[in-house]
């Protein structure tokens, strides 16, 4: 492997959260995992909330899955970039009955998902996804691993925690 370019399966986050007390001045860490096998089992790619600035989103934030953690140095500066896989809101306004913002899978016009690279430091926290799936019974193979790719439709958890509801409401 070219001494460049390095891959890793996590990250931290660190974000300010004034209004949660629970840490120092309002500090916040968060492990964020893309890894194709984790704890020798099947793979872990988390949901993130991204700052792109672009609308309809709630504060500007864009939800992404997370596929890939890498940095590698150019012109002898060290780029840190993560590989992710997008989804966009539905509506401009969150859901009437869960006032939670809903968003599906971005899919590109072959059909395959809209992928891009960005740099880590967009990258603001975890968030949490709720596949919608209506009346139906969930198959009982879904697992945490493969939730967000057995579904097309999520709410995005404000209810997770704190910080996740100012910032998604």
């Amino acid at each position: 492997m070219d001494p460049n370019v390095s891959v890793v399966s996590s990250a931290i986050s660190l974000y300010f959260a004034p209004s949660d007390r629970s840490g120092i001045t309002g500090c916040k860490r968060e492990l964020i995992r893309a890894t194709p096998s984790w704890r020798k089992g099947s793979y872990h790619y988390d949901a993130i909330l991204v700052r792109t600035g672009l609308p309809p989103g709630p504060h500007g934030l864009s939800v992404a899955q997370l596929h890939l953690l890498f940095s590698f140095i150019f012109n002898d500066i060290r780029r840190e970039v993560a590989l992710v896989k997008w989804f966009s809101y539905i509506g401009s306004s969150p859901d009437e009955e869960t006032g939670m913002w809903m968003v599906e899978k971005e899919n590109r016009d072959d059909g395959f998902p809209l992928m891009d690279f960005i740099s880590i430091d967009t990258i603001l926290r975890g968030c949490h996804l709720l596949p919608v799936h209506g009346t139906n019974i969930v198959p009982s193979d879904i697992t945490h691993e493969s939730s967000l790719d057995a579904f097309q439709v999520y709410y995005v958890n404000k209810f997770a925690d704190h910080h996740a509801f100012e910032l998604l409401s």
